[in-house]
Parts: C-alpha cells; sequence; structure tokens
C-alpha cells in the first residue's frame, strides 16, 4: 500500500493496532523517552503523544519500532518481502 502522506500511515497504523494515542500531557524531558524505551521493550505499538508539555506540536515515537511497521511504511506486509529489494 502506498501513503499519500505520513496522515495516511498514521491512520492505518493505528487500524492496525500498531499505534496508540497518548491523549494525556507528557513531558518531552524524560517522560516521553521512558515511555517509547517501555513500550518498545514490550514490543508494544508506536506512540503519538498529543499533548507535549510546553508545545502545540504532537511527537510520534517508536514509529519504526518493529519490523512489521518497517514493512508497512515500504508498502509491504512482511519484512520478508523487502529481500527483493536487497
Amino acid at each position: 500500500m502506498a501513503y499519500r502522506d505520513l496522515r495516511d500511515f498514521i491512520t492505518q497504523l493505528e487500524q492496525l493496532g500498531e499505534l496508540k494515542r497518548v491523549s494525556a500531557e507528557v513531558s518531552p524531558h524524560l517522560e516521553m523517552t521512558a515511555l517509547c524505551d517501555k513500550v518498545l521493550r514490550a514490543g508494544g505499538p508506536a506512540l503519538l503523544f498529543e499533548h507535549p508539555t510546553g508545545h502545540s506540536m504532537p511527537v510520534l515515537g517508536n514509529l519504526f519500532g518493529s519490523t512489521r511497521r518497517v514493512a508497512l511504511g515500504m508498502g509491504v506486509n512482511d519484512v520478508s518481502e523487502l529481500r527483493q529489494f536487497g
């Protein structure tokens, strides 16, 4: 699947359960990275922090934190399909 933009990719990941939105205010200083690290180590989803403390722009973490999300980002369902590209 080809994506028009990052929003399309985020929507697809959310539909597949590969992305979770964090609506609570989270500090980008250590708190956000600690959450990303914990979720990544547990094999969890990408995280979209909607309200980083002191900032108006959302932050996307762990976007390519699994081989499945890497494959999906490249437009295939499984990373083994990428072998044709090298």
